[in-house]
C-alpha cells in the first residue's frame, strides 16, 4: 500500500482502538455506579483495569503521540522541498501542539497506579479475611469472572484476559506477606496522587484526596494488622476511600 493509504489505516485504527478502550473502561466502572460488585469482586475489577485496560489506553496514547510527531515532520520536510517565498508570512493557524496527549497519558498512568493499589490492598485484606468471601461450595470465581468480562469476548483488539491468568498473578501476589502487600498498595497510591498534583481539575482534587487518605491508610494497614478498615463513595463513584474503623 502506499504510505498516505498506511498513515490513514493507522490514524484511524489508533483512533478506533481508543475510544473501544474508553468504552471498556467505562463498561467495567459503571459497575461500580450500578452496584453489581460485591466487595470480594473488586480484587479482579482493578487488576483488569491496571492490567490491561489502562496500559492499552496509555499505549494507544504514545502510538498517536508518535504518528502525529511523524505526520508534522513529514510536513515540514515537505514544505522545505516546495522551496517557498523566502519571506515570512503569518500563519493563518497556529501550530498544533507538538505533544497534546502527554496529560491524558499521565491521568490514564495515574488511574492505573490507583487500580494497582486498590487490587494489592484488597488481596491483602481478603487474606486477612477483613472481607466477606462466599463458601466456595456455593461460588464458582471462574462463571462469576467471565460474566463480568464476558461481554469482551467479541472482540480481537484487545483479547479478553483470561481467568486462568487472573489466577496465575494472584497466586503470585499471594507469596508476598501482607504487610508487604498493604505497603505496596500504599506505594501505589502514593504514585497515583503524585501524579495527579500535578493537573487542576475537580474529579482530579478529589481523587487527590482519595488517594492521599488510602496511602495512609495501607501504610498503617502495613505496621498494624489488627486495624479493620471500611470503604466510602462520597468523595468518587468509582474509586472508594478508605477510612479505618
Amino acid at each position: 500500500c502506499s504510505s498516505d493509504v498506511c498513515s490513514s489505516d493507522l490514524f484511524l485504527g489508533t483512533w478506533l482502538l481508543y475510544h473501544v478502550l474508553r468504552l471498556m473502561v467505562r463498561y467495567v466502572l459503571s459497575g461500580f455506579e450500578l452496584e453489581l460488585y460485591s466487595v470480594h469482586e473488586w480484587p479482579m475489577v482493578f487488576w483488569y483495569l491496571y492490567e490491561l485496560l489502562y496500559p492499552w489506553l496509555i499505549n494507544c496514547l504514545h502510538r498517536a503521540d508518535s504518528l502525529l510527531a511523524e505526520h508534522l515532520e513529514l510536513q515540514e520536510r515537505e514544505k522545505a522541498k516546495l522551496g517557498k517565498s523566502k519571506k515570512k508570512t503569518k500563519a493563518s493557524t497556529k501550530k498544533p501542539k507538538l505533544r497534546p496527549y502527554l496529560t491524558e497519558i499521565a491521568n490514564y498512568q495515574a488511574h492505573a497506579n490507583m487500580c494497582a493499589g486498590y487490587y494489592k490492598l484488597l488481596v491483602a485484606l481478603r487474606e486477612e479475611r477483613k472481607t466477606l468471601v462466599p463458601n466456595p461450595q456455593f461460588d464458582n470465581e471462574l462463571v462469576r469472572y467471565e460474566h463480568r468480562f464476558g461481554a469482551f469476548s467479541a472482540l480481537l483488539t484487545p483479547p479478553l484476559m483470561p481467568y486462568s491468568q487472573y489466577k496465575e498473578v494472584l497466586e503470585h501476589v499471594l507469596k508476598t506477606p501482607v504487610q508487604a502487600l498493604y505497603s505496596a498498595a500504599s506505594k501505589d497510591f502514593g504514585q497515583a496522587r503524585q501524579i495527579l498534583e500535578t493537573m487542576q481539575d475537580e474529579e482530579v482534587a478529589n481523587l487527590i484526596t482519595i488517594n492521599k487518605t488510602n496511602f495512609v491508610v495501607a501504610s498503617v494497614l502495613a505496621r498494624d494488622l489488627k486495624r479493620d478498615i471500611d470503604f466510602d463513595f462520597s468523595l468518587h463513584q468509582n474509586f472508594p476511600t478508605a477510612k479505618l474503623v
